[in-house]
């Protein structure tokens, strides 16, 4: 089928508009990422990690590896346009591990960027190296 030059165009035009208010849209949100954080006491393999316009939402496995007395927390840290949130939203004690759902951190303003680190659940034991989920 033969279309008209100008229809041909006008299509062109529209679909280079539409893709670009796309990408330009304000509140655009991050998706899923597929997250997985180690560190010398735990480990946390994610099957996702969810950031909508009110909250990230994190799946996946969290274990302990028993390197440290006390457990292994899985925290959340973003940055958005009205300010910083970090909580823990995760814990496992020594040796454990479960897999599921775990907190949701709720946030304010539109997402910027974020992360999620492993740390000991005992004061002192330290944390990983954060890895960033968009």
């Amino acid at each position: 089928m033969h279309m008209p030059r100008l229809v041909t165009r006008a299509l062109t035009v529209a679909g280079v508009g539409l893709a670009a208010a796309a990408l330009a849209a304000p509140h655009a949100v991050a998706g899923t990422t597929h997250p997985n954080v180690s560190w010398y006491d735990g480990t946390f393999t994610g099957t996702s990690v969810v950031v909508n316009p009110t909250n990230v939402k994190s799946y996946g496995k969290l274990r302990d590896l028993a390197n440290l007395p006390g457990g292994t927390a899985l925290w959340v840290n973003i940055n958005t346009t009205t300010g910083n949130y970090n909580r823990e939203v995760g814990r496992v004690s020594s040796g454990g591990s479960r897999t599921g759902h775990w907190d949701q951190l709720p946030f304010g303003g539109r997402f910027l960027n974020g992360k999620i680190t492993l740390c000991s659940s005992t004061g002192g034991g330290g944390c990983g190296t954060p890895v960033s989920i968009r």
